[in-house]
């Protein structure tokens, strides 16, 4: 209750450093409670929301390696519609600068 009441005075600010913490601490909690599936469903909706290179970083924390690379290839199509003020550090980031020159043309 606290992560929901705390983040909701920040909802209508995505880059609030207090409600990214609390929803870091929250994901963190639901690894340990062996419930790591409702972290990376949150982590996922956090990123579709407002796809960055800090919320790109946290949700593949959660991620299986075995599966990092079909959740890339997820990342990367909602990337492509993504303002390119997000888009392009991340895509920096990631090394996907093929993708940004196409964004370009």
């Amino acid at each position: 209750m606290w992560r929901t009441t705390g983040s909701a005075l920040d909802k209508d600010q995505p880059y609030a450093v207090a409600a990214q913490g609390l929803a870091k601490i929250r994901r963190e909690l639901l690894v340990e409670l062996r419930r790591r599936n409702e972290a990376i469903e949150e982590a996922w909706a956090d990123f579709c929301s407002y796809p960055d290179n800090y919320r790109y970083e946290e949700s593949m924390r959660y991620v299986p390696k075995t599966e990092r690379a079909a959740w890339h290839a997820k990342v990367m199509e909602i990337v492509e519609g993504a303002d390119l003020s997000s888009a392009i550090p991340l895509l920096l980031e990631t090394k996907e600068t093929g993708r940004l020159v196409r964004r370009r043309n």
